[in-house]
């Protein structure tokens, strides 16, 4: 990511991590087609920088992937980062909190 400083990129590399953990605790349940892959991808357009929270799938043969949901910023990637980090706590708190020993099975409405 050009035009980004050491520190900045340690953040957004721990934020995506994160990310990704939690999105295989929130949707890896429930996808019956996932290879278990989680990505986030980055990209500018125009003045507004996105990245997007996706799954990769195989389906018919083609590898393909799904937007699971976006964050937005219009001054940096850390930014929006930030913004889809809160999107994904958002829906973490909307599972039941589970006993030990019960388990989560992941739910559609969680897309």
């Amino acid at each position: 990511m050009e035009g980004l400083d050491q520190d900045q990129v340690g953040h957004i590399t721990n934020l995506k991590n994160l990310i990704i953990s939690q999105a295989q605790a929130l949707w890896g349940p429930g996808f019956s087609y996932n290879d278990g892959r989680f990505d986030v991808i980055f990209s500018q357009r125009g003045d507004e920088y996105v990245v997007q929270l996706i799954v990769y799938a195989l389906e018919n043969g083609f590898s393909s992937w799904e937007l699971l949901m976006d964050g937005r910023a219009g001054d940096e990637f850390c930014a929006a980062m930030e913004a889809l980090w809160g999107k994904i706590q958002t829906k973490i708190s909307e599972i039941p909190e589970l006993s030990q020993g019960e388990t989560y099975g992941g739910k559609p409405e969680h897309r």
